[in-house]
């Protein structure tokens, strides 16, 4: 079922992204922008939070607002280092600092 909806909704985005118009964000009122950038906001929560999750089942112990952070500058770096290693060496080099209380 997960491929028939991937194989259907690749044809289907490439068929909107070729007759998409430009966003008139005034008209919208920047509704539109609000409501990505809160999705946005959402989903970087939800994915510290399983990060998190992670973590204390192997027995380190972090705060939201620190597991916010480390999320935050890892997913930074993932999209700025090559070869994608930057998201995974940060999480490590974090962790470890918070270790030896640096």
């Amino acid at each position: 079922m997960r491929y028939a909806v991937l194989l259907g909704g690749i044809p289907t985005l490439l068929y909107w992204a070729s007759r998409e118009q430009a966003l008139d964000l005034d008209r919208a009122g920047g509704m539109a922008l609000a409501g990505g950038i809160t999705l946005s906001q959402l989903a970087m929560l939800c994915y510290a939070l399983r990060f998190r999750a992670v973590m204390s089942l192997v027995g380190i112990a972090v705060g939201v607002v620190d597991t916010l952070r480390i999320v935050t500058l890892s997913l930074f770096y993932q999209v700025f280092v090559p070869l994608s290693v930057g998201g995974d060496l940060t999480k490590f080099v974090k962790l470890k600092s918070r270790e030896h209380g640096a």
